[in-house]
């Protein structure tokens, strides 16, 4: 990912907003920091973005690494805003169930029983 610099300008953010962004978004297991290096998108993150985008796999071999990033970085940071300002609170709970449900149906130990497609939810 880009420096938090980068971000910061980018997102038209401070750099104290873009840290406590990248903390949560860590705690949250969707990205890892390596110390001197940067921060680097989890392999979670890419399952969880694979459930939820079927055409991202088809978008990786038609562009390269950098580019889906950058992309990424504009519509999800845009609709994450939009998202916050527009949100009633059962819209915040039935985005926490399906994230729960997501999870659940990512996890490496995956519960016997549950076959049903994902794109039920």
């Amino acid at each position: 990912m880009p420096s938090e610099r980068l971000l910061a300008q980018q997102l038209n953010a401070s750099r104290a907003s873009v840290r406590e962004a990248l903390s949560a978004m860590e705690l949250a297991g969707l990205v890892y920091s390596r110390k001197g290096s940067g921060t680097y998108i989890s392999e979670e993150a890419m399952r969880i973005s694979a459930a939820i985008s079927p055409d991202l796999e088809r978008l990786a071999s038609d562009s390269g690494p950098v580019e889906i990033i950058r992309a990424r970085e504009v519509v999800e940071a845009g609709l994450a805003e939009l998202a916050a300002l527009n949100a009633s609170a059962e819209d915040i709970a039935a985005m926490e169930e399906a994230n729960r449900v997501l999870r659940e149906r990512l996890s490496l130990d995956p519960q016997p029983g549950r076959e049903e497609p994902l794109e039920e939810y």
